[in-house]
């Protein structure tokens, strides 16, 4: 096997679907609204991204992009065909899924949420007052962690405690969150039960991709209050722009809905707007667009500060959010 170097968050087979007729997408930085054109292999990837150490302590820069390469070879040719029209088996069904979900964990969004889900339970411990489903979150996926079953983030081992850079910023183990990776294969089951729907992007408009693309939202009215993971929710739907044209939403079967149905229907210039406005304001450094327009740079560039998104993070004096980041070992 080749030795990746450059490993996406984004799978290029996805991010190709966003280029345009010169095979480049417009990358547009959230911060600043500043872009560029750039080929897919240039973009969403960080040099060993999902790069791990072994219980011998060991770096082993190849074991989780080999398997999310895997993930990803078995559910192309199955994308393809959700996009010609033609129906799926409930086996191809499932490596769909999985592959959706493992999108989500291995995005930097995500990985971010999983770091700081470990801050806050160490500063604050398992108490009564975390949210329901951030606690139903953080047992799911402890217990589908590859190699950690006796990890208890109540109670950190050495290796594991919090530590301070010099610059004040707390850090937590790289491979802790990388093993949240582990938790795609406890919920794909979840998303395979779904109702499907491909929607199609209104004539003359077109969906935007970020580097975290897989949404969920709960369908509550208007753009979401994130509350953490929430696959097991039945108000919750999960969101993937898996072209510029067709967008999945998978949503749990209610009322005397059968599960498991997939249906196509036109979008209109609301289901448009509030995609990409999801996509916009959930991308963690970067939005990809097959072509950006005035428009699109001018909002990213007023978005508000990236916070996070899960309330019970510890605050400084000031009462602003402890900053956390991922150790580079």
């Amino acid at each position: 096997m080749t030795k990746v170097i450059q490993q996406h968050y984004v799978p290029q087979m996805i991010l190709r679907r966003f280029t345009g007729g010169d095979g480049m997408m417009d990358v547009i930085e959230r911060a600043t609204g500043r872009a560029w054109r750039s080929a897919p292999e240039g973009v969403a990837c960080e040099r060993y991204y999902n790069a791990v150490r072994t219980e011998q302590g060991e770096l082993d820069t190849q074991a989780i992009e080999k398997r999310l390469g895997e993930i990803e070879s078995n559910a192309e040719p199955i994308l393809q065909k959700l996009l010609e029209g033609t129906s799926i088996s409930g086996e191809e069904r499932s490596k769909v899924a999985l592959f959706i979900t493992a999108q989500d964990f291995r995005s930097p969004r995500r990985r971010q949420e999983f770091a700081d889900l470990a801050l806050a339970v160490e500063h604050n411990g398992l108490s009564s007052s975390l949210p329901t489903s951030i606690e139903h979150y953080k047992q799911l996926v402890i217990a589908a962690s590859e190699s950690r079953s006796s990890f208890d983030p109540s109670k950190p081992r050495v290796d594991d405690r919090l530590k301070v850079e010099e610059d004040g910023t707390v850090s937590v183990a790289r491979e802790d969150a990388v093993r949240a990776l582990a938790a795609a294969g406890t919920f794909a089951p979840v998303v395979a039960d779904m109702d499907w729907v491909l929607l199609k992007a209104p004539d003359g408009k077109r969906f935007v991709i970020s580097d975290s693309p897989v949404q969920l939202y709960e369908d509550l009215g208007g753009l979401p209050k994130h509350t953490g993971a929430a696959y097991w929710r039945e108000s919750s739907k999960v969101t993937f722009p898996l072209t510029p044209s067709v967008y999945l939403i998978a949503a749990h079967a209610t009322g005397l809905l059968r599960p498991n149905r997939l249906r196509r229907r036109d979008g209109t210039s609301s289901d448009w707007r509030f995609l990409n406005d999801l996509q916009l304001r959930s991308c963690y450094r970067q939005l990809y667009a097959t072509e950006a327009t005035a428009g699109l740079k001018e909002r990213c560039a007023k978005l508000p500060k990236l916070l996070n998104s899960l309330s019970f993070m510890p605050t400084t004096e000031d009462g602003l959010p402890v900053p956390v980041k991922v150790r580079r070992k």
